[in-house]
């Protein structure tokens, strides 16, 4: 396993992956530096469900008409990059990931074996600064993740400050589309009691239509801090609490990630799930080897 660790906020890390064997061990490939990486495989449940959920959530299709925009901040080791990368191009996927420090990205190319493509770039820069000038081109993202972290442990370790403004809240929800998907990690210091957890979310609620939580953390766990990702959607009456014949597909979409996925035969490269739900037919692929 190679890992992204934080000094100042350890045991937490930005990015892991699994590093696969050479097939054949000579002199030359010691250096492990050089070993492949795999990027079927997302190591953490966060992100596979930040790279799953667009498709859980039907905004994003396996079938689309159209190139699919989706927008990243924060590239940690790039293995969400990397993961989707693999999906092949029949899925359309357009991705733009910012990342504010250089250095990262020069980490996730020659650590994590990050390549860009015409559709999976990568811009240094300012994420709310990007999101901002996004916002006043009235441009459109099916899914926006936002996975922006301090490098040292505070009451609040994720998002920082600049994405509980009001302002840049108000300039993301611009810029989801009527059906997309915006997620958010969400990472607070156990001692905040959910305090910040909920103040994030009632910050976001003014904005969006519908937003819940999903915990990565079990709120009752003991650990130095509690880890849940933030969904947000334009769409009404989209999360778990509504009643189950509304939202029928996400729950047994999610029985799969937590269920399924782990006891199946990892030969398995995909399952075809297919749904009804808005009164079309849709497909969702679930790719077993990562999720």
């Amino acid at each position: 396993m190679r890992m992204m660790v934080l000094n100042n906020a350890k045991p937490f890390s930005y990015s892991q992956t699994e590093v696969m064997l050479p097939k054949d061990m000579t002199i030359d490939k010691v250096n492990t530096r050089k070993w492949p990486v795999n990027k079927r495989k997302l190591a953490s449940v966060y992100t596979k469900m930040m790279a799953g959920m667009g498709f859980v959530m039907e905004a994003l299709s396996f079938e689309p008409k159209s190139m699919q925009q989706m927008l990243m901040i924060g590239l940690g080791g790039g293995v969400i990059n990397n993961f989707l990368s693999t999906l092949g191009p029949e899925t359309m996927i357009n991705l733009t990931t910012v990342e504010l420090d250089p250095e990262v990205f020069s980490l996730a190319l020659d650590w994590f074996h990050l390549v860009e493509t015409p559709t999976n770039r990568v811009v240094v820069g300012d994420g709310i600064e990007f999101i901002r000038e996004a916002s006043a081109k009235d441009d459109k993202y099916k899914v926006i993740l936002i996975d922006a972290c301090y490098d040292d442990f505070r009451p609040v370790f994720c998002p920082v400050e600049g994405f509980i403004n009001p302002e840049t809240i108000k300039d993301i929800a611009n810029i989801l589309d009527d059906d997309g998907i915006l997620s958010v990690n969400v990472l607070t210091s156990s001692k905040e009691k959910g305090d910040g957890a909920k103040n994030i979310l009632a910050l976001y609620e003014k904005h969006f239509t519908s937003c819940f939580y999903t915990y990565i953390t079990h709120p009752n766990k003991k650990v130095a801090a509690q880890q849940q990702l933030l969904f947000c959607t334009h769409r009404k009456n989209w999360s778990y609490q509504v009643p189950i014949r509304q939202t029928r597909k996400a729950y047994y979409m999610l029985l799969m990630f937590y269920i399924l996925l782990p006891v199946l035969p990892s030969e398995f490269s995909k399952l075809l799930l297919h749904s009804t739900e808005y009164g079309q037919s849709s497909k969702c692929i679930c790719f077993l080897k990562a999720l």
